[in-house]
C-alpha cells in the first residue's frame, strides 16, 4: 500500500517491486495484486491516465507512449481509449519544434534532423510533416539589427 499512496502503478510494476523485496522474494504475490486490482486500489486506467498524461507535458508523442505502456505490462484495451481522448498531437509536436527550431529547414539535412527529432520524442509521421510545413520560413522572421 505504500507504493500505492506515491503514484499510481500498473500490476506488473507493483510485482517487480514487491519481488526485490527480501521479505517477498519467495512469495508468490499474484493473488495480492488480484485482490488490489478487484478493490480497487490498483487500476490500469488509472495508471494509464497518470501515465500518459506525464509524459504528454514532458513533451513525448504517441508512439513512445504507447511502446512505454505495452513495456510496463498494459494490454492496448486497458490504454488506447485513455490515448484517444488526446487527439492533439499534431500541436504539440509543433510546439516543440517551434520551441527548439526558430525557422523552417532551409536544406534537406536540416528537415532530417528536425525529422529525427521529433520521431525520438514518438511522434508518428503525419504530426512531424505538419510541425516541419507550420514553421515559418526565415525570411519571415522579424528581422532586428
Amino acid at each position: 500500500l505504500n507504493l500505492l499512496c506515491r503514484r499510481e502503478h500498473s500490476s506488473q510494476e507493483i510485482a517487480q517491486k514487491l519481488a526485490r523485496r527480501k521479505k517477498l522474494a519467495h512469495f508468490d504475490v499474484t493473488p495480492l495484486i488480484q485482490e488490489l486490482l478487484d478493490v480497487g486500489w490498483l487500476c490500469h486506467a488509472r495508471f494509464a491516465e497518470s501515465f500518459i498524461r506525464s509524459r504528454r507535458a514532458r513533451g513525448q508523442g504517441p508512439v513512445k507512449i504507447i511502446h512505454e505502456l505495452r513495456h510496463r505490462g498494459l494490454k492496448d484495451d486497458e490504454f488506447l481509449l485513455v490515448l484517444e481522448q488526446y487527439d492533439d498531437w499534431d500541436s504539440l509536436a509543433i510546439d516543440l519544434l517551434a520551441r527548439k527550431y526558430a525557422s523552417a529547414p532551409e536544406n534537406p539535412k536540416q528537415r532530417a534532423k528536425m525529422q529525427r527529432f521529433l520521431q525520438s520524442r514518438g511522434f508518428n509521421f503525419s504530426s512531424i510533416d505538419k510541425a516541419i510545413t507550420n514553421l515559418p520560413k526565415a525570411a519571415d522572421l522579424p528581422q532586428y539589427d
